[in-house]
């Protein structure tokens, strides 16, 4: 009597152990899609032409490098100072 039931709590510890090593490397494999949707970073920010800027509200702004500098919209020049801010944050940015 005492084997059987032995027995029978080594199935299931078996059981429960294949299901938790089956469980982690789904959630393993899920997290790690969603790790590549978050990752916004763009290490070569130098290679950076153009940048497209929208809010919740509809404004717009597209920034394109020329070689003067950056412009804003074809209409306005940008400061310097501002592009390598934003260039930095697209470099460090996480979710």
């Amino acid at each position: 009597m005492k084997i059987k039931s032995s027995l029978i709590i080594i199935v299931v510890l078996l059981t429960l152990s294949v299901v938790a090593v089956y469980i982690y490397r789904a959630k393993s494999k899920l997290s790690s899609a969603e790790e590549d949707g978050r990752n916004f970073r763009y290490k070569d920010t130098a290679a950076i032409t153009k940048l497209f800027i929208a809010d919740k509200e509809g404004h717009t702004s597209t920034l394109i490098r020329e070689k003067k500098g950056w412009r804003v919209n074809n209409k306005y020049n940008c400061r310097p100072d501002a592009i390598l801010n934003l260039l930095e944050l697209i470099k460090h940015v996480e979710v």
